[in-house]
């Protein structure tokens, strides 16, 4: 039987999770050699990560590879790597392990080596290994096409960049094993890494500022991956991993900028912390030495952006401060970047069918989308029951929502159109779960949900609001449980967080005003239904309503409890119609009904109308914008 000694946790482990009030973990999971999944993934692998620290002591991470078996265990717990076509101009990890050399003379690591964290990742099947231990030797050479033609076309490319040669190298390096950890899959999104045929365009650098130059904050916008690189001190024991999400759940912190344009500042970024295997490595370490390495990927431009800065985690109210709906975040403060051109040697295919199901909504700072106001007076353990639910069609309900005290028009200074904030955590929220293929959404739902008060309020008899109506689309857990009938019909309760301001809205003055929604993005314009009839009465409001033919009865309602909208509403049906859908449409009474999509014309052909709302879906909203450049355009958001 092979006995192996335990590895101790780090103080930082402990730390974080006494602060999280997570259960103690009595065993570290790490294992003081290359675990046999890992010598299985080292060679089946098309990446490694790699991080290391500078002369500086500042922690920088890189990704190597672009095709499979050029890692491989050569020796029980030795790693050796070998790749033909690497950054070796401007990647800083190269500059650290091999200390500047590119003749291919062989570095070798006096004492215990330089550490070196890794992570041997199969993005493509999502499978990874965490990988910790000292650099034994390593060489780089100037990279040497295997033909005369080949190496005549390195060098052309090289020239029409204004390059040299060495822009691409063959790098070896052997490093010693100490500790190795599987993860689990979640948050990484499939690709199927591909390398670039030969000559690879050189690498160019972009920039180094700390202030991001424009390509790397767009690079950053669209990123849904990064490596980080932390380590516990700069002695012992460092970590690598990766952080995966939707494009754009890295969010950019807004920066002072001079009267000419230019930013005063280094960059801040900030990012989420999804729920993981609860060992908080990466963030216990970050506790101990609040230093990271960042490589964030361009697997379409196979460009890339190298960062070194300091990391502060967050949670709690300071993480949701920052990221509202987050518990956990990280606040980086650009130190040290690179932004290099063609910094990798292969690209990645299927970036948008390999999302992770995992993934959960972008989250958005707080500066960008302020979070809802709760009542002065109204304090904590305000709650609502749904008292009254109405199919409106297949996916949509309008529920009837009562406050368990009445609010005084000073607490609750909101009127419809606005929006009120909910939770459903205490009837949904089963607690810690590592993995759920089921409901892989379920795992960073904090059940807050806000909904558009789509009528007057309830009024007691002493001007008291008493509650409030909302119309929702079931579209995922908290909707789908609202809709859901109970035996019994013993009501559901939900905590009311505070009310958020609609979107302001002039109305044009004494001009013509235009609406143009989708779906159950009308609720606004039912919210304002007492400030615009007289407007309507007088020909000066046009409605753009598109639905789906599966929610003709969402219109049918809307008409038949407002008549005074069908001389101003044109209804767009798109998809199929049920059973005697169309003779339905047909009776609704509008001003128009079209079968298809809305287009430009619809819009410009409205003269006199300067000012618009739009509510709609964002990529429909964007369309919409492009149509009405020049008028008065306001968008109402329902993403909180």
């Amino acid at each position: 039987m092979l006995l192996s000694p335990q590895l101790p946790l780090n103080e930082g482990e402990t730390r974080i999770r006494t602060i999280l009030s997570s259960p103690r973990l009595h065993e570290n999971p790490n294992s003081p050699f290359l675990v046999p999944q890992g010598v299985a993934l080292l060679q089946s692998a098309p990446l490694l990560a790699l991080g290391t620290l500078d002369a500086q002591g500042r922690p920088w991470t890189t990704l190597w590879g672009g095709e499979t078996g050029f890692a491989r265990q050569v020796a029980p717990s030795l790693v050796g790597v070998k790749t033909s076509v690497v950054d070796g101009k401007f990647d800083p990890v190269v500059e650290a392990l091999f200390e500047g050399g590119n003749d291919g003379e062989v570095v070798r690591s006096e004492g215990e080596g330089k550490m070196v964290s890794g992570l041997t990742i199969d993005m493509e099947r999502r499978r990874r290994v965490k990988l910790f231990g000292h650099m034994v030797a390593g060489a780089l050479s100037p990279l040497t096409p295997a033909n005369q033609d080949q190496q005549a076309a390195v060098a052309a490319a090289a020239a029409a960049a204004g390059k040299e040669n060495m822009g691409q190298a063959e790098a070896q390096l052997v490093f010693k094993i100490d500790q190795s950890l599987t993860n689990c899959p979640k948050y990484i999104t499939s690709l199927h890494i591909t390398p670039i045929p030969s000559p690879a365009p050189p690498p160019t650098l972009i920039s180094t500022s700390p202030s991001l130059h424009h390509t790397a904050l767009s690079l950053i916008r669209q990123a849904h991956t990064l490596f980080i690189s932390s380590t516990s001190s700069t002695t012992a024991d460092m970590d690598c991993n990766i952080r995966g999400g939707p494009r754009g759940f890295i969010r950019i912190l807004p920066q002072p900028t001079s009267s000419s344009g230019e930013t005063k500042t280094n960059t801040q970024i900030a990012w989420p912390e999804y729920s993981g295997n609860t060992l908080y490595q990466t963030l216990g370490n970050l506790l101990l030495s609040p230093q990271a390495g960042l490589f964030i990927p361009d697997f379409r431009t196979s460009s890339a952006l190298f960062l070194t800065g300091t990391a502060q985690v967050l949670h709690g109210a300071d993480a949701a401060t920052l990221l509202p709906h987050s518990n956990l975040a990280i606040l980086f403060t650009v130190v040290a970047a690179r932004m290099v051109g063609h910094a990798m040697p292969f690209c990645a295919e299927n970036e948008e069918e390999g999302k992770s199901p995992y993934n959960p909504p972008v989250r958005y700072l707080a500066s960008e989308k302020a979070p809802p106001s709760r009542p002065e007076a109204a304090g904590k353990g305000l709650r609502a029951r749904v008292v009254g639910t109405e199919k409106l069609s297949a996916t949509v309900h309008r529920h009837t929502l009562r406050f368990s005290r009445p609010l005084r028009r000073e607490e609750g200074s909101w009127k419809p159109g606005d929006y009120v904030a909910i939770s459903a955590r205490e009837e949904l929220d089963m607690g810690y779960i590592h993995m759920n293929d089921e409901d892989p959404g379920s795992l960073n739902d904090d059940y807050v949900r806000s909904f558009t008060i789509s009528a007057s309020p309830l009024m007691g008899d002493e001007g008291e609001v008493e509650g409030c109506e909302v119309m929702v689309r079931s579209v995922g857990p908290v909707t789908r449980w609202l809709a859901e009938e109970r035996r019994g019909g013993m009501g559901k309760e939900v905590e009311v967080l505070g009310f958020g301001r609609g979107a302001e809205f002039s109305q044009g003055g004494g001009g013509k005003v235009g609406f143009v929604a989708a779906g159950i993005g009308i609720t606004p314009l039912l919210g304002r239904r007492g400030e615009i009839e007289e407007k309507m009465k007088e020909g000066r409001v046009e409605v753009f309503w598109t639905v789906r033919g599966e929610d003709i009865g969402v219109v049918r309602d809307m008409v038949g409890r407002w008549p005074e909208v069908k001389g101003c509403l044109r209804v767009f049906v798109t998809g199929a119609l049920e059973e005697r859908g169309e003779e339905e449409v047909m009776r609704l009474g509008v001003r128009d009904v079209q079968r298809r999509r809305l287009v430009r014309e619809d819009l410009i052909e409205v003269e006199g109308a300067e000012e618009w709302m739009v509510c709609t879906s964002p990529r429909m909203r964007t369309e919409v914008e492009a149509w009405l450049e020049g008028k008065k355009v306001v968008v109402e958001d329902f993403g909180y």
